[in-house]
């Protein structure tokens, strides 16, 4: 089972127990259904998902949805049909005007704001519910979700063909303090988050405590890697402008001895010369030490870079 999957079956394995959260769950399910002809219709990406939102429609509607399967270009789409007013009525209750606008979205957050769901109608989550927020969320994720392996990255998405309805939805992660990235997309418009901590607060807040918590682990296993591979990356860079360094000052030290200018050079260059030609695998630091007494690494460099300019000037 991939990650993903895994984290569907966690929020599926949640029931819940008041009935307005069972309608805030149901409404979540429903937020990017379309009525036609007076039915409502569910998109369903699988069998598994199929079995879990008609139970959970009937319970709530009191109707039994039907389930419907469309077969175009070797592409099989799941759909439920579901013949309930009351469903009607709760989709046009949430394509209201003024539903989930922008203008609304970026207007400054009041006291409340988190309680009442952000833009959802009051009748459909009780405010001051956190049951009822927890429930939409879970509803939302198993309708119009995914997840990537967090082992790999981090990629959290709400992807919805209703542009008002994703409007909707990211007021409401918005009002509980995660706003969304959103990106249009070819079959609609997605809502995503990047950031580890804000996808593993949002897994949590839906009740799937177990996959946030792998969540955390695996964004922790990252950063720990990505740290090391950085202090190896730069132990080596280090080592190759060390021997470089190295490379350059004995091919001078030998110049300076072939043309015979090594021996005119003052006594401290002559020792310092001779010290490198002897140790050519040496950091500044033994280098500095070898010296009697030990000379500092700035008078090192110093002499280094003196027997370089001489080796160049002949």
């Amino acid at each position: 089972m991939s990650f993903a999957g895994a984290f569907r079956e966690e929020l599926q394995g949640i029931q819940p127990r008041r009935a307005c959260c069972r309608r805030a769950l149901a409404c979540g399910l429903l937020i990017d259904a379309e009525a036609r002809q007076g039915l409502v219709w569910l998109p369903c990406r699988d069998s598994a998902a199929v079995s879990y939102a008609a139970g959970v429609l009937q319970r709530q509607f009191g109707r039994a949805p039907r389930a419907q399967e469309e077969v175009a270009r070797r592409h099989r789409s799941l759909w439920l049909e579901l013949d309930s007013p009351a469903a009607a009525r709760l989709l046009g209750r949430l394509d209201r005007p003024g539903a989930g606008n922008s203008a609304a979205q970026s207007a400054p957050r009041t006291p409340g704001a988190e309680e009442d769901g952000g833009l959802l109608p009051p009748d459909l989550l009780a405010p001051g519910c956190e049951g009822c927020r927890a429930a939409f969320l879970r509803g939302a994720f198993l309708s119009t979700g995914t997840l990537s392996d967090p082992h790999r990255s981090t990629h959290l998405e709400f992807l919805l063909r209703n542009p008002r309805r994703a409007e909707l939805l990211a007021a409401f992660l918005t009002s509980c303090g995660y706003p969304p990235g959103v990106i249009r997309r070819g079959t609609g418009v997605g809502l995503y988050y990047k950031n580890g901590t804000a996808a593993e607060d949002l897994a949590a807040l839906a009740g799937a405590g177990r996959t946030a918590m792998e969540m955390m682990n695996a964004r922790i296993e990252r950063e720990i890697r990505n740290q090391e591979n950085r202090a190896t990356n730069c132990v080596t860079k280090n080592i190759e402008k060390s021997v470089s360094a190295s490379a350059r000052q004995m091919a001078a030290i030998e110049r300076l001895a072939v043309t015979g200018m090594l021996a005119q050079l003052p006594e401290p260059l002559r020792l310092t010369a001779r010290l490198r030609a002897e140790n050519p695998d040496a950091s500044l630091e033994e280098l500095r030490r070898l010296h009697s007494p030990p000379i500092t690494k700035s008078g090192l460099n110093h002499r280094l870079q003196k027997l370089i300019e001489e080796a160049e000037r002949h």
